[in-house]
């Protein structure tokens, strides 16, 4: 606390404070810097496009920018308040329409696709009306919701539901009229999810729209071809999947067979041409003996000949045991006289 402007017994002095204000200097409501901004009242933007005075901001670079920043504001308050004179009320100001656009963060929405209703309507000529939400019930002699709780067709009204001679003996109407009105619903959604997918389908390929910029993106997505592949590759592997690998499985109605595959073709054995037989015949022959530089030969040779090495030396073993190597006794090779 300033000791000049406390008085005796702690009290302060008014005199002091109000020489103390009348020294401060005062800030001018028009500031030197010149008017030159570019306003949008509506978005309580200025824009400066003065050029900056370097040797300021260099000398003094804070003073300076807060000057600055002062007179601006000032500027933009001035058109503020001029704004306020003709208006009725005071204490608010009504700003005038933004003229500065901001870039949008994301690409304007791409129209819906009409669904096969929509299409209906339009074709003839069928316009959308709002339904009131209070319908008068001639039963219950009252107005009542069309939809939600207590809603006009609501189950209450229906305390007595004449037998028909076609029902299952035992059965419950009540119960029979639920079930409809839930396989109505469900059939409902499924018809909206076939709609929506048809609206959104093309013919030459998926129904998703590539993100900008990504032109490569519709060639990465399945075709309607690849989509039919796969869930028959699907099918054939569930038909398989079970103990019996399908065999003793019952077949569904227009399930596809469970045997599947390429038949194997083989060429016809009379009215064959001799020189494309030839031709096969060898190049089987070259596949077998002779050895490619890419894969190899399919015979090894060498190997071939070991196998066969072997299995002579095996068989010799086998007659040595068995008593029948070398010459029997009495001769039995050829001899001198021997035929």
């Amino acid at each position: 606390r300033d000791p000049s402007m406390v008085a005796s017994g702690d009290v302060v002095d008014a005199r002091a404070l109000l020489a103390a204000a009348r020294s401060e200097p005062e800030t001018a409501d028009e500031p030197e810097h010149p008017d030159v901004l570019e306003y949008d009242l509506g978005g309580l933007v200025a824009f400066d496009p003065s050029p900056v005075d370097d040797a300021a901001l260099k000398a003094e670079k804070e003073p300076y920018l807060h000057a600055l920043a002062r007179d601006c504001t000032q500027l933009l308050f001035n058109r503020l308040w001029a704004l306020q004179d003709g208006q009725p009320s005071s204490r608010s100001i009504a700003l005038p329409k933004r003229t500065t656009l901001l870039p949008r963060e994301k690409p304007l929405p791409k129209p819906k696709p009409p669904t096969r209703w929509e299409k209906f309507a339009a074709t003839k000529g069928i316009a959308k009306k709002k339904k009131e939400r209070m319908v008068y019930d001639e039963d219950l002699q009252k107005w009542v919701p069309r939809y939600g709780y207590q809603r006009v067709r609501d189950m209450d009204k229906d305390w007595a539901i004449p037998a028909k001679t076609t029902d299952a003996p035992g059965s419950d109407p009540f119960e029979e009229k639920i079930k409809l009105a839930k396989d109505q619903r469900g059939r409902q959604l499924y018809n909206e999810e076939r709609n929506r997918r048809a609206a959104t389908r093309r013919a030459d390929g998926p129904a998703i729209s590539p993100a900008p910029g990504v032109p490569e993106l519709r060639a990465a997505l399945p075709t309607k071809q690849d989509r039919l592949a796969s869930a028959d590759m699907a099918l054939h592997a569930a038909q398989k999947s079970t103990a019996s690998v399908g065999k003793f499985d019952r077949q569904l109605a227009n399930e596809p067979s469970k045997e599947r595959g390429t038949k194997r073709k083989f060429k016809a054995n009379l009215g064959a041409d001799v020189g494309e037989e030839k031709a096969l015949g060898l190049k089987v022959l070259d596949k077998v003996l002779k050895a490619d530089g890419k894969t190899g030969a399919s015979l090894n040779a060498g190997k071939v000949a070991k196998i066969g090495q072997l299995d002579y030396e095996a068989k010799r073993r086998k007659s040595k045991a068995a008593g029948g190597g070398g010459k029997k006794a009495g001769g039995s090779g050829k001899g001198k006289g021997r035929r």
